[in-house]
């Protein structure tokens, strides 16, 4: 009688701890880049979701409006666009249940200081580096 509970309890930890069962999939990094040119707007918004990703904001001195370099494991969504007298950013990864454990991924991210924001940045796990000091948030 106590070798089937036994039995049983070893059972359950092995599926528990067995790698079989995880849904999630490693994932290999991919890098890529992304601007959007200069424009006359008096406002503007930039929104930017990474998932497992550090994210770096700086001063834009290229004569774009946003620049970024992008490290990612899933897929991007990414639209610039400008209507009358504003302008948006957005950047958006799904990383679709991947898994990543290799060197820290990095969004390095730079926009232009001289129109006001307003701006948005998540990270599920990374660290944010905002520098911030030269830019006018909404």
């Amino acid at each position: 009688m106590t070798r089937k509970p036994l039995l049983i309890l070893t059972l359950l930890f092995s599926a528990a701890c067995s790698p079989v069962f995880s849904t999630a999939q490693n994932a290999s990094p991919k890098h890529t880049e992304f601007s959007a040119p200069a424009h006359s707007a008096t406002s503007a918004s930039v929104n930017l979701s990474a998932s497992p990703e550090d994210v770096t904001i700086e001063p834009n001195e290229t004569g774009n409006y946003f620049d970024a370099e992008i490290d990612y494991i899933g897929t991007l969504d990414y639209d610039a666009s400008g209507q009358n007298e504003s302008y948006s950013v957005s950047l958006r990864e799904d990383a679709n249940n991947l898994s990543y454990s290799g060197d820290p991924l990095l969004w390095d991210v730079r926009i232009d200081p001289a129109t006001p924001l307003d701006l948005a940045v998540r990270s599920s796990s990374g660290r944010l580096s905002l520098n911030l000091n030269d830019f006018t948030l909404n």
